[in-house]
């Protein structure tokens, strides 16, 4: 018998507000699901009488800032080993073994996805992980699996391969009941699909994970933002249909003629209506980072063609080649 215990921690993110992180108790283990942006999450844990220190392991779900950030502190406290996927190890021990190469990568991918060089800068200074760097450089982990697996043997709690949403992420189910869903599915919005440096296509990825969690027929989904919810196959159905209607979008937008990835996300609509103008500099990387991940993506399968021109890749419709 799985039972857990939801908690919503705050995070610094405008446009999310919190992260919800899972106490989970099985028959043969205690685990912590994410852990927020913060250390202050194990006082919140403890505030509410969670034993912090009998965690068997802390499940990072993916490597974002607002999942990991709390759980260093964690660890430093009660040496609780710490469990993330193989392909997000990966990627932190690239951007933290040689910072200056990663962010030289990182200002090499903007440049040569727009044409405004100080827009572009300021972006990269803001983006999330750029920021969060050190934070990272601090990160222990002593379990980094590839693909699907169980968990030391765990009967109850076994671990989903889930990669979109970062190359790594993995979602811990019980079959038949419930998925802890980390940013793959969530309630109120459209995770969010990016690029990584040293490329892959993200939305073909995360589409195919999608598509594998459906199959399952999870009775409820436990997300890293929200509360939990009993409608899995539908909002997996509604997520699968944004993206749809976004290839669309950018379709559209590059049968007019070639435009970079900057360009792109200027010309699409944004959450609630938003322009790319109305966006905050942390927002614009979010919305750079799905122009890229959807041209990619059609590019994939044969409905657009990327050229570079003079340093900058420019992508056009199939029907305009």
């Amino acid at each position: 018998m799985v039972s857990f215990r939801a908690f919503s921690v705050p995070i610094d993110i405008r446009a999310l507000g919190t992260a919800t992180v899972y106490y989970v108790e099985t028959g043969s283990g205690k685990y912590l699901v994410d852990s927020g942006m913060k250390p202050g999450t194990l006082h919140i844990l403890e505030k509410h009488g969670i034993p912090v220190r009998d965690l068997n392991m802390i499940i990072l779900t993916h490597l974002h800032i607002d999942h990991i950030g709390g759980a260093m502190e964690i660890r430093r406290r009660y040496n609780t080993p710490i469990m993330i996927g193989k392909e997000d190890y990966r990627i932190i021990e690239d951007m933290t073994g040689d910072p200056e190469s990663f962010t030289g990568r990182m200002r090499d991918f903007y440049l040569s996805n727009g044409s405004d060089r100080d827009l572009l800068m300021s972006m990269l200074d803001n983006h999330p992980v750029m920021r969060s760097i050190q934070i990272y450089r601090e990160m222990e982990f002593d379990f980094t699996p590839h693909g699907d697996h169980m968990i030391n043997g765990e009967n109850e709690l076994r671990i989903m391969a889930t990669p979109g949403h970062s190359p790594g992420s993995m979602s811990p189910y019980v079959q038949g009941d419930m998925i802890f869903s980390g940013d793959h599915i969530l309630p109120r919005i459209t995770p969010n699909i990016s690029f990584y440096v040293n490329g892959g296509n993200m939305l073909s990825m995360y589409i195919r994970s999608l598509e594998k969690v459906r199959s399952h027929h999870f009775r409820s989904y436990n997300p890293g933002h929200g509360n939990p919810s009993h409608d899995t196959d539908m909002r997996i159905n509604e997520i699968l249909e944004h993206h749809e209607k976004r290839l669309s979008e950018v379709t559209n937008i590059i049968s007019s003629g070639k435009k970079n990835a900057l360009d792109v996300a200027m010309e699409m609509t944004w959450s609630r209506k938003r322009k790319f103008s109305d966006l905050n500099l942390h927002e614009m990387n979010f919305a750079f980072g799905e122009a890229v991940a959807h041209l990619r993506y059609l590019e994939s399968t044969g409905k657009a063609e990327a050229s570079d021109v003079n340093g900058i890749i420019l992508y056009s419709s199939s029907s305009e080649i």
